[in-house]
């Protein structure tokens, strides 16, 4: 039985501690991709129930007036009104920091866009927070 040289004494744990290292880091970013990809997806689902529920808003005067035709007229304010109440009742600032949304209304289209930031579990406190950003449409089409 031969004993080791003095020079690689120690090596295994130092090897073992780089291993270790390097597998921690991993896991930290693994963690941080899933919960940013959690979040923008919770942000997006968030963004296509409003822009459905601000689909809703029709211009009823001038749906009374000019008829049903291809396109079923949305009304801007309604849209708006929709829009912010659903989102209240979400409770979309207290699940997302920075919560802001724009909303966009013409003829049978809604547009939303959602912003919203996210400090990652692990990785938030080095880097800061990511911003999130979502969009939907939503259309009242007459078949």
């Amino acid at each position: 039985m031969t004993r080791p040289k003095p020079t690689e004494r120690g090596s295994v744990v130092l090897l073992a501690t780089v291993l270790t290292l390097i597998l921690a880091t991993l896991l930290a970013v693994t963690i941080d991709i899933a919960a940013v990809a959690w979040h923008q997806r919770q942000l997006t689902a968030l963004t296509d129930a409003a822009a459905l529920a601000g689909a809703q808003g029709l211009d009823e005067r001038a749906l009374y007036l000019q008829g049903a035709t291809e396109v079923i007229p949305l009304d801007p304010a309604q849209v708006l009104a929709l829009v912010n109440n659903y989102l209240i009742a979400a409770d979309a600032s207290s699940r997302f920091e920075d919560f802001s949304f724009r909303v966009a209304a013409e003829n049978n289209s809604v547009v939303i866009s959602t912003t919203a930031t996210f400090s990652p579990p692990l990785r938030g406190a080095f880097t800061g927070p990511v911003t999130l950003l979502a969009s939907a449409l939503a259309t009242t089409p007459i078949y």
